[in-house]
């Protein structure tokens, strides 16, 4: 989705109904009367009162003409003057435009996360407690862990909607925030000339909602293992999760740690799936948010919903230790793995942990290494007798 998508639209319809009305109208009256209620019919869907305004009024106009009280030549000029007119107060008015950069500025001003990752620089990056902590950040990435990051940025763009959409937000928070914004909108005017403009509807973001896991008691009669499941169909499950956590849109505009604009907190947006085409059997019934950095010791955060970074910032978030399946799952991943699937498990469950690594997104902010492991999603799936 392009920024630029309703103001262009807008003015080709000003530019239409000005110019084709000009050569229409008066001449064929029929199609005039189409052409105008047409237009009409246009400013309503597209809620713009200045499109609605012009089209009364080349229609008033049109009314005048075929009642004799206007010349066709007076009549094109008013048409021609109408839609030029139109598009000069639409586009040259920087006080419109301003107005509404004021306020997305005001909504959505810079801010400063250092206080918020102050855990980074407590001397946890590498917890000498862990097994293999040293590995948390190796110097030089895995040909794996390269791969794995790949599939998580690939997630990323996924759940931004489109490519177009993640980058436009972060380029039109920019533009709220450029030393020059007003001066450049008042000595420019026209919207082409601007470049890419905020709109309130490109940068507002539906704040995101509690999700709950839907309880669900494994079927332990049937006779199903975790070989049911596909490990490539489990790990697509692991990457949309990440994607759809650390979706490129909510990240905003970053100039620096202490200059982030419209950030909103990592959180889901929807409840995990996992589709598998061979098997139709297992539900995700718990996901919870491994923390490795921000305790003295890694721990599970225990909520109710789905993991939500502005809810779990808090002090009185219930945690619990890693269980042996969790704790055993972590040393592989700070080596190189990026799942790991218990060949263990109670009969009719699953149990996996997935890694959360520092793609190069994130570097904008989180003072760390590429490829450190930042957290870990604990899922548990469970079999369910299908009708």
């Amino acid at each position: 989705m392009l920024i630029e998508l309703a103001a262009l639209l807008r003015l080709i319809l000003l530019l239409t109904i000005s110019l084709g009305a000009a050569i229409l109208l008066g001449r064929h009256p029929a199609i005039s009367v189409i052409w105008v209620f047409a237009a009409l019919a246009v400013a309503v869907l597209l809620g713009s009162p200045l499109l609605l305004a012009v089209s009364a009024l080349v229609l008033l106009a049109a009314g005048c003409h075929w009642f004799g009280l206007l010349s066709i030549r007076a009549y094109d000029r008013l048409l021609l003057g109408l839609g030029v007119g139109a598009i000069l107060y639409a586009e040259l008015s920087p006080r419109g435009y301003i107005a509404v950069q004021k306020q997305l500025k005001a909504e959505f001003p810079l801010q400063s996360l250092s206080d918020r990752l102050a855990y980074e620089s407590a001397g946890r990056a590498a917890p000498s407690h862990v097994p293999n902590s040293t590995d948390v950040a190796p110097a030089e990435p895995s040909e794996k862990v390269r791969e794995g990051l790949t599939e998580l940025e690939n997630a990323q763009w996924r759940s931004s909607g489109d490519l177009w959409y993640a980058m436009g937000r972060s380029l039109a928070l920019q533009s709220l925030h450029t030393e020059t914004a007003e001066g450049f909108a008042i000595s420019q005017g026209f919207g082409v000339g601007r470049g890419l403009r905020a709109s309130a509807d490109v940068i507002r973001l539906p704040q995101a909602t509690r999700l709950r896991m839907e309880c669900v008691r494994p079927d332990d009669e049937l006779p199903i293992n975790v070989t049911a499941a596909k490990e490539s169909h489990l790990a697509q499950l692991h990457w949309d999760s990440a994607g759809d956590f650390l979706s490129l849109a909510r990240f905003g505009y970053v100039r620096d740690r202490d200059h982030v604009a419209g950030f909103q907190s990592h959180a889901f947006t929807d409840i995990p799936v996992f589709n598998d085409c061979a098997s139709q059997t297992w539900r995700v019934t718990d996901l919870a948010l491994v923390s490795l950095l921000r305790h003295s010791r890694p721990c599970v955060y225990e909520t109710e919903h789905l993991p939500n970074l502005q809810e779990l910032s808090g002090r009185d978030v219930p945690t619990r230790p890693l269980d042996d399946f969790e704790a055993t799952a972590l040393s592989e991943l700070r080596l190189d793995r990026d799942l790991v699937i218990d060949d263990q498990p109670p009969l009719g469950v699953i149990r996996m942990l997935g890694a959360l690594r520092a793609a190069q997104g994130c570097l904008e902010c989180h003072a760390v290494p590429e490829a450190t492991l930042l957290g870990a999603f604990s899922y548990r799936l469970v079999a369910v007798a299908t009708e």
